[in-house]
């Protein structure tokens, strides 16, 4: 419980920071993330996770009061974690690093800063891994979880383990966004040019008819 509850504090406390940053328009962010298909299924799946999250820590525990302390947390952590997530799908790394530069005039302290922040999204990254392993383990080892449901235990946690993975997913993908890949194949800048002679035409120089491919 301690570490879900440090994790959403971490955050909160993010989140806070990005709002107050000049550069982030927190009424275009609200009108903007409804309309990302993640936003929904994000939604989706923290439901599902709020209802597992009651069906094994709440309802199975005799101890309601640390049982209900468990599930707060668990809840604060998902709600924070997609409030996070959904904020750093509408700011790119190159936009960080610009802003770093720009407003620390030591290069040491703005590349150790930049470095920060790259950290930060590997905590959260393998946070996650860990989670979705020890899921998939629970789910493939048939690992009783003391639900009060046994019959919709599974599918929940087939649940959790799509809400964590997607998580992976999104963070993998912000960290190694735009990565500066070696030149594979070579594009032909220039459309193929065939000469084509027509008929009876053989007093006047070939026509050059430019052929492009169909397919782009």
């Amino acid at each position: 419980m301690a570490g879900t509850l440090v994790e959403a504090g971490n955050s909160f406390l993010i989140i806070v920071l990005i709002f107050c940053w000049g550069n982030f328009h927190v009424a275009n962010f609200i009108l903007a993330a409804p309309r990302l298909a993640v936003f929904w299924f994000w939604i989706g799946l923290f439901s599902l996770q709020t209802i597992s999250s009651i069906n094994m820590d709440v309802l199975s525990s005799k101890r309601l009061f640390l049982s209900a302390g468990i599930g707060v947390s668990i809840f604060f952590e998902s709600a924070t974690i997609i409030l996070l997530s959904l904020v750093l799908k509408f700011i790119d790394k190159s936009t960080v690093r610009a802003w770093i530069n720009r407003k620390v005039a030591s290069e040491h302290w703005s590349r150790y800063l930049y470095y920060l922040y790259i950290f930060t999204l590997w905590m959260y990254l393998l946070r996650n891994l860990a989670l979705l392993f020890y899921d998939m383990a629970t789910f493939a080892k048939k690992i009783d979880r003391h639900a009060n449901s046994k019959q919709i235990d599974h599918i929940l946690c087939i649940a959790d383990i799509a809400f964590r993975g997607s998580f992976v997913q999104f963070y993998y993908a912000t960290i190694f966004r735009n990565p500066n890949l070696s030149s594979v194949c070579k594009e032909n800048t220039k459309p193929d040019i065939f000469p084509i002679t027509m008929e009876g035409s053989f007093d006047r120089p070939p026509i050059l008819i430019t052929w492009e491919p169909y397919i782009k």
